[in-house]
């Protein structure tokens, strides 16, 4: 995958006080990287976006609460 910079942010050089952390795919190890990325104060990306991983966490509270969802991973759990 290319990754280019965002043209509205200047580029800078040097170093970073705190490096920044960067997930290349949205997997429980990298959600819980993430996770503690910010808890640290750090800042943290996931590259492709967290839609898919946001979803089924959607869909986990959906079936905690007994409502069921149509999630194709998770839809044949009641609860």
């Amino acid at each position: 995958m290319r990754l280019r910079g965002f043209d509205r942010i200047p580029p800078a050089s040097g170093r970073w006080p705190s490096p920044m952390r960067c997930c290349a795919a949205p997997t429980p190890k990298a959600v819980r990287q993430l996770l503690v990325a910010v808890d640290t104060g750090r800042t943290a990306a996931l590259v492709g976006g967290g839609s898919e991983i946001r979803r089924l966490a959607h869909a986990a509270l959906s079936l905690r609460a007994g409502v069921g969802t149509d999630h194709p991973e998770l839809f044949v759990f009641r609860s």
